[in-house]
């Protein structure tokens, strides 16, 4: 009977020691592993400037991050939980959103780097790359739908600016009285003429651009040219030339010139 207790008591030892060793340590340090995923994750989504959330196949909230919650006009990303785009944006877009993401839902594709304008109640405009993707289970089928979207006010205000820009520019060159051109400093191909010009030299605008510089010379002028073109660090050819038009009509001319910047390439 003693030795039958002592077996029991060892054996029980043992029992719990593997337990210990097998199931409970590894089971613990995976828990660990889990929580420091958690925090990790969490600190991204805090941290990170761009806006994250997650929904369910209805398009409810189920996590967002400080910079949705921000977008949305709230202070606790709590109080979007369970919630909807209808209840933070403006309809228009709302139902914009919710129709895009019932076509996730139904086909499981995504929708990346839309360029959107998201009116939230309350707040001016902004424009925001959106980036949706669905969210599978095991077995493939959408289970819910994770977002990102960033910030792009500034840089939409900043094309719209270079846009007004350009276009002021295209204004004012067409208004100049006198034939103004913009030529390739390397391939001496037309890249912009205005109207004086078409008007002046009779070429079409379609078939300006297709001519190079030298084309608009008169014969005479062609040693002089290349040799102003050629010499090492020469200045674009300015003063007095004789240019000739599309019917071979010769123009006594004065040309003002200088390099510039046009588009990217080095310009006349």
């Amino acid at each position: 009977m003693l030795v039958f207790c002592i077996t029991l008591a060892i054996a029980t030892v043992l029992v719990n020691w593997t337990i210990q060793r097998v199931i409970a340590r590894p089971l613990m340090a995976a828990e660990a592993g889990l929580a420091h995923e958690r925090d990790l994750l969490r600190v991204l989504l805090d941290n990170i400037p761009d806006s994250i959330y997650f929904k369910d196949t209805e398009s409810r909230f189920t996590r967002i991050n400080k910079a949705q919650s921000k977008v949305l006009g709230i202070d606790d990303e709590r109080a979007a939980l369970g919630l909807t785009d209808f209840d933070f944006f403006e309809r228009e877009h709302a139902l914009q959103a919710y129709e895009d993401e019932r076509e996730i839902v139904r086909l499981g594709q995504s929708v990346v780097s839309r360029i959107e304008c998201v009116s939230a109640k309350g707040a001016p405009e902004r424009w925001m790359t959106s980036t949706k993707v669905p969210i599978r289970d095991d077995s493939g089928r959408v289970t819910g739908i994770v977002g990102v979207s960033r910030d792009v006010t500034d840089w939409k205000r900043t094309v719209a600016a270079l846009e007004k820009s350009r276009e002021s520019f295209r204004m004012l060159f067409a208004a100049i009285p006198h034939a103004v051109w913009v030529y390739d400093a390397e391939t001496l191909g037309f890249l912009e003429v205005n109207e004086a010009a078409i008007r002046d030299y009779e070429y079409p605008a379609q078939e300006f651009r297709r001519i190079k510089l030298p084309d608009i010379y008169a014969p005479e002028e062609t040693a002089r040219l290349s040799k102003v073109l050629e010499s090492p660090g020469g200045k674009p050819p300015g003063g007095a030339w004789r240019h000739r038009t599309r019917d071979g009509r010769e123009l006594d001319v004065e040309v003002s010139a200088r390099e510039f910047t046009f588009v990217g390439r080095r310009a006349v």
